[in-house]
């Protein structure tokens, strides 16, 4: 399987366009393929690919902490919480995804 063919593979048989959480770990496999080119990131530990989603959720933090300390007067700060919650949530939600395609990916490539 080559590079084209894997970005091809993951955006037909995920839910890309209509589920967030697919759709982030979608563009980050697609630059991490075109990137590296398939068979370097699928021989590269799955461990090292998700790094790049902790940068990922420090700067939905930081942007957050930032909205939320420049407009916190008269906003219910548990429902800021709990938005925080499901943006974090989501991110671990796409490294799952993401952990999965790299997965199906490399069993299409070892057939």
């Amino acid at each position: 399987m080559n590079s084209e063919q894997a970005v091809k593979y993951i955006s037909k048989n995920y839910n890309v366009n209509h589920n967030k959480s697919e759709h982030v770990a979608y563009v980050f496999a697609s630059e991490d393929i075109v990137e590296m080119g398939v068979d370097e990131w699928l021989s590269t530990p799955l461990s090292e690919l998700l790094g790049d989603f902790k940068l990922h959720t420090e700067e939905i933090s930081d942007e957050y902490i930032e909205h939320l300390s420049e407009s916190l007067m008269g906003i219910d700060s548990k429902m800021c919480m709990l938005h925080l919650k499901n943006s974090l949530v989501g991110v671990v939600d796409s490294m799952i995804s993401y952990a999965d395609m790299h997965g199906k990916i490399k069993e299409l490539s070892q057939r």
